[in-house]
């Protein structure tokens, strides 16, 4: 009696069954009788019937779901390539090993004598068509020099090159960001347990803190913060004294039209002057820590901004309001962009005010020298039984500034909302540094040789972060509600699972649900989660 597996469709969905055909005499015709029911059809591979497998038993299974994304990634935006242009070698050996690098910098970041293994394990080593055993713990050290060595005193760095490829690669898939390009910079300070490195130097501020440190400067686009640039600074510089090698990086590029927003720790007259004879324009905050600022601060009244036709919605944070006009500051001719912010105003002030009235009715010498630190030169030192008094013309220009905040940019294009509106998308970087030192893994540094720490920083993290900016970018531009996170973690859900028969192994695929299967979809996935 024949057998054949069939199709059939119930209530919009698809079953697979085992079935033979009957003679049916009083239809005088054959007819189908089903012996077993099967299961749904997988809709990811139709070519497949869903025939119950006798197997001998389980040789492994791993979570995979996630690695096919960032292995996918990086395939469409032709990471391997990039390496493989700028550091060639014999099978390419060494952009095997970066990019095994950078697979493992944002899944765990385990040790590099067990990436080895791990590519062994997953289905990443049959992926990238290698054999993970060759991955050891030298042979990754030796991809990192293979992108910043030194030899005969001549220091050979790869990195930038590596950036620009890869800058080149994204910007092909998004584009550019109309109406003008801008790009943010910041520094970060990672510290360093290590005893010695020529990159950890003991930096300062409340970060630093005196405690070895390395710095991470970074440079990403605005809109979709894909990363442009990163380079490595020594600990103990100043952020300011970063911006000229950046400036001058981003020039050998040869990018033009580009409006590079800055903090106002980087923002000053020797970082306008590099960014304008590199060629572009900066836009950036201004610290109260000269005259020429704490002018332009407290040059309007409150009444003369708060206008209707000043206001700066701000979602889910209320409004502000600006007021704008051209002028000299930092020795170049540009445009000041007042913000007012209401709430903020408020907030200070009435802290201040609170300060001042505990303050004159205190009557404990510690709470009084607390408050005194606080509050600032709005209290001076005085001849008498308190010794201080509140300086009246001190506290009316504080008052004068609550809420205030200043912004400058030499690019005369800008409309004032604009100018607003591109520094107030500045947080984004530090959502970056965040993403890096999270997921991504970037710190603590474990690395010791100071070759190893700088491909480590601008290549390993420069790329992870690349890889998971692209997951969110393409999950913002189907619409889709999950973060990168719950993205990652769904579809660690997935695994591949090696059964063996008569001592043969190989791989099968859990069942997927609705969600990982749209993931799946979205991501392209589905000749990777099922390449068996």
């Amino acid at each position: 009696m024949a057998q054949h597996i069939r199709i059939s469709v119930s209530r919009g969905h698809r079953y697979r069954q085992l079935v033979t055909s009957v003679w049916d005499p009083v239809r005088k015709r054959s007819v189908a009788k089903v012996l077993k029911h099967l299961g749904p059809v997988d809709d990811l591979e139709k070519e497949k019937p869903a025939i119950p497998l006798h197997i001998d038993g389980i040789e492994s299974s791993c979570a995979a779901g996630h690695l096919a994304l960032f292995y996918s990634i990086a395939q469409q935006y032709r990471l391997p390539e990039c390496l493989e242009n700028v550091c060639p070698s014999e099978g390419r050996r060494d952009a095997n090993a970066l990019m095994a690098l950078v697979f493992n910098q944002i899944n765990g970041r385990r040790p590099l004598k067990d990436i080895g293994q791990w590519l062994v394990d997953t289905p990443l080593g049959k992926w990238m068509d290698i054999d993970g055993q060759d991955f050891t713990k030298d042979n990754l050290t030796s991809a990192l020099d293979a992108v910043s060595r030194t030899e005969n005193e001549i220091t050979v760095r790869k990195a930038f090159a590596i950036q620009k490829r890869a800058t080149d690669s994204w910007r092909e898939h998004v584009g550019r960001d109309p109406p003008h390009y801008y790009f943010y910079y910041d520094i970060a300070r990672i510290k360093y347990n290590g005893s010695h490195c020529d990159w950890a130097d003991n930096g300062y501020g409340p970060i630093a803190n005196g405690r070895p440190h390395i710095g991470f400067g970074l440079v990403t686009s605005r809109g979709n913060h894909f990363p442009v640039l990163s380079l490595t600074v020594n600990g103990a510089t100043n952020d300011a004294r970063t911006f000229e090698a950046m400036a001058d990086s981003l020039k050998a590029w040869q990018l033009k039209k580009i409006t590079l927003i800055l903090d106002r720790g980087i923002m000053n007259a020797k970082s306008t002057k590099f960014a304008l004879n590199a060629g572009f324009h900066v836009l950036g905050g201004c610290n109260e820590n000269s005259n020429d600022v704490k002018a332009a601060i407290r040059q309007w009244k409150d009444d003369s901004i708060e206008l209707s036709t000043q206001v700066y919605p701000r979602p889910g944070n209320g409004e502000i309001y600006h007021r704008a006009w051209d002028g000299d500051l930092f020795g170049q001719h540009g445009r000041f962009v007042l913000i007012l912010d209401p709430a903020r105003r408020t907030k200070e002030r009435g802290a201040r005010d609170r300060m001042l009235h505990e303050l004159r009715h205190s009557a404990k010498p510690g709470r009084v020298t607390e408050l005194r630190h606080e509050l600032g030169n709005v209290v001076a030192t005085s001849v008498g039984r308190r010794g201080w008094q509140i300086d009246e013309t001190a506290e009316t220009e504080a008052r004068n500034a609550d809420g205030r905040f200043l912004l400058f940019t030499t690019d005369p294009t800008l409309k004032p909302e604009e100018t607003v509106q591109a520094y107030h998308q500045r947080d984004e970087i530090e959502k970056a540094f965040r993403e890096l030192n999270g997921r991504s893994s970037m710190g603590p540094i474990r690395y010791r040789v100071p070759n190893h720490v700088e491909p480590y920083l601008t290549v390993v993290c420069h790329l992870a972060y690349l890889i998971r900016t692209a997951i969110n970018w393409m999950l913002r531009k189907e619409k889709r509600e999950e973060s990168i996170d719950q993205t990652v973690d769904e579809l660690k859900k997935i695994h591949e699972v090696r059964l063996t028969r008569k001592g043969v192994s190989f791989p099968r695929w859990t069942r997927l649900s609705e969600q990982q299967r749209e993931l799946v979809n979205l991501f392209d996935l589905k000749g990777l989660i099922h390449s068996n």
